[in-house]
């Protein structure tokens, strides 16, 4: 509250200084006498400088012109490298180190993401301590994969899967979800199995098991929280184990897709951003409160 005296008449300016969801308000109350033109100029001139003090805040845009606002600039080194990939490589790499280049890239990109939002080794940024990591193995995979190294891509990619576990937690555990997806993953391992040969009949299975734990520990984090951020990361959950089933299919069973390098990269990608997106909320605790409200 902001009280202004003039000639016995009384100035009473409201400004909504917590919360800024309003104009500021004017009341002219008369004491005696009504103001006269000094008076009412100055309370005209103090109107005017409150209005121009008072801007709108974040809070008063939607959530996810919000969230678009704050993370889109941090997300645009992720969308230029996502363009320059899908522009310029046009079919199956074979092991150049361009291609493996712009293939990382998109990735190398997510974790200037992560560091840009805010990163630290205190326990307030552990999530993002295991999303950073998961990316770094993630792209090491990618490297390892673009160079025929198939098996080492998989170690790669089970280790990103492991740190990815970590930042989901173990609580709650939803098991009923868990118990599910692994009869599922077992029937899948088992059909795939006789197509296996050498190191692959031990990872392959192993691989399986570590990224539909990965997709059981998101689904559980979302249905626990039903936010936003939650919900997009179980969707990219899902999407990473479609990619990678879709590698399964071409690889082991042969089946041909239309543009199978199209549909692996898009679902994967796509999988990375909303798992690197989940970090958005991550942080001290003061700032915590405030962003749960736009999820």
């Amino acid at each position: 509250m902001l009280y202004l005296t003039a000639e016995k008449c009384k100035v009473n300016v409201k400004l909504s200084s917590l919360t800024l969801h309003t104009s500021p308000v004017l009341w002219i109350e008369s004491a005696e006498n009504p103001l006269n033109g000094t008076a009412a100029l100055s309370a005209e001139k103090l109107c005017r400088t409150a209005k121009a003090k008072v801007s709108p805040t974040p809070r008063n845009l939607p959530k996810y012109l919000l969230m678009v606002k704050t993370h889109g600039p941090r997300l645009a080194p992720f969308v230029a490298t996502l363009i320059l990939y899908f522009s310029l490589v046009r079919q199956d790499p074979q092991g150049e180190l361009w291609t493996t280049v712009l293939k990382c890239l998109p990735i190398v990109a997510l974790m200037f993401y992560v560091v840009a939002n805010g990163f630290s080794l205190k326990k307030d940024y552990r999530r993002s301590l295991w999303i950073l990591l998961g990316l770094v193995f993630s792209c090491g995979g990618d490297a390892l994969l673009n160079v025929n190294l198939f098996p080492f891509g998989m170690v790669s990619f089970g280790v990103a899967h492991v740190f990815y576990i970590c930042a989901f937690g173990w609580k709650p555990l939803k098991w009923p979800i868990g118990l599910a997806l692994y009869v599922a993953v077992s029937l899948f391992v088992y059909f795939v199995h006789q197509k296996l040969d050498e190191i692959l009949i031990i990872g392959v299975p192993i691989y399986c098991y570590l990224i539909i734990t990965m997709l059981w520990r998101a689904l559980a984090r979302a249905v626990d929280a039903k936010n936003f951020l939650t919900i997009f990361c179980a969707v990219g959950a899902v999407l990473f184990v479609v990619s990678d089933a879709l590698i399964a299919v071409t690889m082991f069973v042969g089946v041909p897709l239309p543009c199978p390098r199209l549909q692996i990269m898009i679902t994967y990608y796509a999988a990375q951003f909303a798992i690197a997106l989940s970090i958005a909320d991550d942080g001290p605790q003061s700032f915590r409160s405030y962003r749960r409200k736009i999820k």
